[in-house]
């Protein structure tokens, strides 16, 4: 779970600042993958111990494993609904609900896996002490699909990191080497995340297509899990565009690139329906990006006046919301400004204290305010 995704980000970055702010504190991290190693390497302060296993992400293997092979301790966090059905030797567990998605659209998922994230969301809910989650949206989404007690979740925000996503000028050397290593034209819109049916990208590639002739490209950056598959028509959609050949597939990118990609970006538009979080404007604003977001879910929550907004079931607004941007340098300066500011609100090591905070109380069996 450690790899590139939003989850992904959220436990690298808040075990990172865990480990820094609180050395004394022993971390154990149950790994799976094969590139873990290298992660750990990437620790410059005190590294917690690693214990592997051959169990799967959701799987009925990791089921049965994991109660076996958790160690006692004071807490058993589960960064994800995965939690373990069986008892374990924890005194405590706590688990992250991000969103319930499945819940909320099962028409973007098969109906085995929408009874699978019920189960496993009903019982992280049951057997956990603590529900962390990561907006006040999403803990009325879990209280809205469930029956938990609302004063047992949580509410802690995500973070960005304003040392690897600033706003910087890059010299004429980095960026020709960006274009050269991603063929990434002159002027560009960027959209970065996967291409899942919830992400909207269908309606964002028909959007990118009523724009004027002129119009810059369009970079997607992200997995392409599903593109041309049945899972979602964007395949389908970029055969019928006019615009197709302006629009850049670079899949994953580097990590140390990403931010290079916003910095360099006239806009970042996404018109995701629904995101617990949604980080990637977050990291876009920090790098001063101009963002455009659906006014859906957690987003109007998260990034406020500092965004302008489309309604993501609309294309033609969504076209009219780009092309507003593009053609008003006044508004996207105002929009970068703005961002920038929002950015400053949010920082891994504000997460990182309250979640520690809130572990020390459920230790103590103190109640969490």
């Amino acid at each position: 779970m450690i790899k590139a995704s939003g989850i992904g980000t959220y436990i690298r970055n808040l075990l990172f600042r865990i480990g820094k702010l609180y050395p004394d504190i022993q971390l154990l991290l149950i790994l799976n993958e094969a590139n873990a190693a290298n992660e750990l390497r990437k620790w410059v302060f005190k590294k917690p111990s690693v214990m592997k296993t051959s169990a799967k992400v959701f799987s009925v293997s990791e089921q049965l494993l994991l109660p076996l092979i958790i160690p006692p301790s004071d807490i058993y966090w589960v960064p994800n609904v995965n939690v373990p059905m069986l008892p374990i030797r924890a005194r405590h567990m706590i688990v992250t609900v991000h969103d319930v998605l499945h819940l909320s659209h099962p028409e973007f998922f098969k109906r085995s896996t929408v009874k699978l994230f019920k189960l496993l969301f009903m019982q992280a809910l049951k057997r956990s002490d603590v529900v962390l989650t990561v907006s006040n949206f999403s803990k009325q989404e879990i209280l809205r699909f469930s029956s938990v007690e609302e004063e047992k979740i949580h509410v802690v925000y995500p973070g960005v990191d304003l040392q690897t996503f600033s706003d910087r000028k890059l010299s004429s050397d980095e960026i020709a080497r960006l274009r050269f290593a991603y063929g990434l034209p002159e002027r560009f819109l960027l959209y970065v995340g996967n291409v899942k049916p919830h992400k909207n990208v269908v309606r964002l590639l028909k959007a990118f297509d009523k724009l004027s002739s002129n119009a810059p490209h369009l970079v997607i950056v992200g997995r392409k899990d599903g593109f041309i598959t049945g899972d979602n028509q964007v395949g389908k959609v970029l055969s019928q565009m006019r615009k197709r050949d302006k629009v850049l597939f670079t899949g994953v990118v580097k990590q140390e690139d990403l931010p290079n990609f916003y910095r360099l970006a006239l806009a970042l538009v996404f018109p995701s329906l629904y995101e617990g979080f949604g980080l990637p404007p977050l990291e876009a604003q920090a790098s001063g990006c101009p963002v455009i977001l659906s006014n859906a879910a957690s987003l109007p929550e998260v990034y406020g006046n500092t965004a302008l907004y489309c309604d993501p079931y609309d294309v033609d607004d969504i076209a009219e919301k780009i092309q507003l941007v593009l053609d008003d340098h006044l508004l996207r300066e105002k929009l970068r400004q703005a961002g920038l500011e929002n950015a400053k609100r949010f920082s891994w090591e504000e997460s990182a204290r309250q979640i520690i905070s809130i572990f020390i109380s459920a230790c103590s069996n103190q109640k969490i305010s």
